[in-house]
């Protein structure tokens, strides 16, 4: 072809190709793409969200530190000792006797709310659990249960009081009409062992007050009793003792991060 001749591709009303663009060296350096080189997959506790380094455990399934692992397992454990009991036994006594408190004043309303049951037994269970620094059996859970049923009938105590005492007073008004001669006047014990008489006697027979409730008016006496079932349930699941599946521990490897150690 003479160089007067133009070319095939000009003739045709076509461009020429451009020459390829040439490649980069291995050696040279690139941006437009991000490489990661010698990165490790990378593990963290689902308890405390630290990375895992060394070894790990699964707890319920879950990829848990070493240390976190330590500490569930020593959850486990039941508690010993019974000084461990009475204070157990003192901390859902005294939630017990708030819940009691709270519960009374709401139902001096006219109403009674579920949920201040369920406050009770969240009160009741926490305060165990507290003092057993989270370790519990299922004696625990009994306590928790037994002081939260004894907390929600117990708080009608002063109501069922106060309806005796003005059923007394108006005992006392009717027989000032009529006083019948009396020969000699028995001794009457202290007021203040009568009071505690009285509140022991209204105290048991406010354990007995939801079944006698059923009896009175079945469908108010079901609803009670639901109710005092949803505070006993709070208690029991929250002293229950805690028992994972702990499996480990493994070797965080960049291969396989799941070879056992």
């Amino acid at each position: 072809m003479s160089e007067h001749e133009p070319e095939p591709f000009l003739s045709l009303g076509l461009n020429k190709p451009a020459a390829p663009a040439a490649l980069p060296q291995p050696d040279e350096l690139q941006f437009q793409h991000a490489e990661f080189v010698g990165e490790k997959p990378s593990l963290r506790c689902a308890a405390c969200h630290a990375a895992i380094q060394g070894t790990y455990y699964h707890v319920q399934g879950a990829v848990t530190c070493e240390q976190c692992a330590l500490n569930r397992q020593a959850l486990q454990g039941a508690p010993s000792g019974r000084t461990t009991f009475l204070r157990a036994a003192l901390y859902g006594l005294g939630a017990a006797i708030a819940g009691s408190v709270i519960f009374a004043l709401v139902s001096l309303t006219g109403f009674t709310f579920g949920i201040v049951a369920i406050l009770v037994g969240i009160m009741v269970g926490k305060a165990i659990r507290h003092a057993t620094l989270g370790r519990t059996t299922r004696g625990y859970q009994v306590l928790a249960v037994v002081l939260t049923y004894v907390a929600i009938p117990s708080s009608y105590i002063p109501t069922m009081y106060s309806v005796l005492a003005k059923r007394h007073k108006t005992v006392q008004v009717s027989e000032q009409g009529y006083q019948a001669p009396v020969a000699s006047t028995p001794r009457r014990p202290p007021v203040l062992a009568r009071l505690a008489v009285t509140i022991l006697v209204l105290g048991g027979g406010s354990l007995l007050l939801p079944f006698f409730a059923i009896a009175a008016s079945p469908l108010s006496g079901l609803i009670n009793l639901f109710i005092i079932g949803i505070g006993l349930r709070q208690a029991w699941r929250l002293t229950a003792p805690d028992e994972p599946l702990i499996l480990g521990p493994y070797r965080v490897s960049a291969a396989s991060p799941g070879e056992p150690a």
